[in-house]
């Protein structure tokens, strides 16, 4: 397994795939510096939380987290999406952004993270 940067950004807002996705940072030797599961939490956040990545869930409570993507790019934090939601239906500007579909387990998302670090690599 290989070690990931050590700060991680969660923005999740289904409690369990929260938990789970904490869970699996802790166990890849992360520290979780912020979680949230509101956009404007999020944002708020985005702005200011001094992370290494970022797991970031596409579909907050129906609102799309998009502009905390905007904001974390502009930052040059990278992360990766979760969505429940088909990878064709991610906004065009996005398409071509890291994303695991979600169910997802431990396992799945951290093969994800593996693969998406191989990439910025």
């Amino acid at each position: 397994m290989r070690k990931l940067p050590k700060r991680a950004f969660v923005v999740e807002d289904e409690y369990f795939v929260l938990l789970d996705v904490k869970d699996a940072l802790t166990r890849m030797g992360c520290l979780v510096v912020h979680a949230t599961g509101s956009l404007e939490d999020a944002l708020n956040w985005a702005g200011k939380v001094e992370a290494d990545f970022a797991v970031i869930d596409v579909n907050l409570k129906g609102e799309k987290v998009y502009p905390v993507a905007e904001l974390l790019a502009e930052r040059g934090i990278p992360f990766i999406f979760c969505t429940g939601y088909e990878k064709a239906s991610l906004d065009p500007a996005w398409a071509g952004h890291a994303t695991i579909q979600k169910p997802f387990s431990v396992d799945e998302l951290v093969t994800a993270l593996e693969n998406w670090l191989a990439r910025l690599d």
